[in-house]
């Protein structure tokens, strides 16, 4: 009897042994980063955050540099160098716009990592997301902490799984752009908001826009949870830029040996012109070209040169042909310190022509041309004529 009460104490022991193992096991770092990034694919940003502070992340500094702002390529790691844009407010927001969010595929230890570490090391996690049916891994850090009163481990989400995002655009003095609920996000099957912690946010988030990285332009990245979001420009009544979806993601490359994130993830808004814009600038040159006619023999200096350069000896001057818009576009512009020095967007004419009485008596007549730059102030417009480019 004795031997068979010592033998159900050896069993339970055994199956107490073998539970407790389990349950040791089950509080590793792999299913404390699961945990993390389940959170992000059910878009409760709010969660996510409480459990991965991306404040508390030292891979970063938290606060934007001071201008200028060093630039950040597309393509290239971004640091705690780089100017970048956290807010925790606004994550959430923007991730109750994802038209789509990432499905986990697979959590694992990286390669050649173990679990049996000290308290206070880190190990190397690879998450592996769909984004669209495109894979995408990423390698997050968990720490050890101190193990509970009765043996279990425990382990800390180390690093935030953000993607940085820049939006370029030829006239950033628009921006911010807005990151906008897909009107259409529903006629696809997107998941629906049951369970996230933003059911009902439907506002835009605001995103700062960036000019154009290839004429050095300072970049301004913003770090957001994975997903696919639709970006807009903000409405204006001479510029308008067509909406674009974005697939936000990117293999973090963070890890016990870096603090670096991965690839920015680029894209664009271009302001192209409105109608209004183009009947404005007809307007304005009409009324500009006559007052440069109105003021002969002494033009203003911003008058077409041609003008100007007989304006010594020419009578009887009459304009012929005025000249008619043609084009508008926005052109490369110079950067110093990573600001333009003038605007992109640009108007260009046909050629104009005048007749004119001069200083031998006969008639004779010349070409002219006219240009004009677009400076936008957010929903106005100033319009500068030059007599070149």
């Amino acid at each position: 009897m004795v031997g068979l009460s010592l033998g159900v104490v050896l069993v339970l022991a055994a199956t107490a042994a073998i539970v407790w193992a389990a349950l040791r096991t089950r509080g590793g770092p792999v299913e404390a980063v699961r945990d993390y990034v389940e959170l992000i694919a059910a878009g409760d940003a709010v969660g996510a955050s409480q459990l991965v502070d991306p404040a508390q992340y030292t891979g970063y500094d938290g606060e934007s540099t001071p201008a200028p702002p060093p630039t950040v390529s597309a393509g290239a790691e971004v640091t705690a160098s780089d100017d970048l844009v956290l807010d925790r407010d606004m994550m959430a927001v923007v991730a109750g716009q994802a038209s789509q969010r990432i499905e986990v595929a697979d959590v694992a230890l990286d390669y050649g990592d173990s679990p049996d570490v000290p308290v206070g090391e880190t190990v190397d996690v690879g998450v592996t997301y769909l984004l669209r049916g495109v894979s995408t891994t990423a390698v997050l850090r968990a720490e050890r902490m101190d193990d509970t009163w009765f043996g279990f481990t425990q382990w800390r989400v180390v690093d935030p799984l953000l993607v940085p995002l820049v939006v370029q655009s030829n006239t950033p003095e628009l921006g911010p752009a807005e990151i906008r609920d897909d009107e259409d996000r529903h006629d696809r099957g997107a998941s629906s908001d049951a369970g996230s912690a933003h059911p009902a946010v439907r506002v835009p988030a605001e995103i700062d826009l960036s000019g154009p990285d290839a004429e050095g332009a300072s970049q301004r990245a913003t770090l957001l949870y994975p997903g696919v979001y639709r970006i807009g420009g903000t409405t204006s009544t001479y510029l308008t830029a067509a909406p674009k979806t974005v697939v936000l993601a990117g293999a973090a490359t963070t890890s016990t040996t870096s603090e670096a994130f991965g690839d920015v993830v680029s894209t664009s808004l271009w302001f192209e012109p409105t109608q209004a814009l183009s009947d404005r600038i007809s307007e304005e040159a009409t009324e500009f070209v006559a007052a440069c006619f109105a003021a002969m023999p002494s033009p203003p200096a911003d008058c077409p040169g041609e003008l100007r350069a007989r304006s010594g000896f020419a009578t009887d001057v009459v304009l012929n042909d005025a000249p008619v818009l043609d084009d508008i576009t926005s052109y490369q512009t110079e950067h110093v310190d990573g600001v333009a020095t003038e605007p992109a967007v640009r108007a260009t004419f046909t050629t104009g022509r005048f007749d004119f009485t001069s200083d031998d008596g006969g008639r004779d007549d010349a070409i002219f041309f006219l240009y004009a730059w677009v400076h936008p102030e957010g929903d106005d417009v100033t319009i500068e004529f030059r007599p070149s480019l």
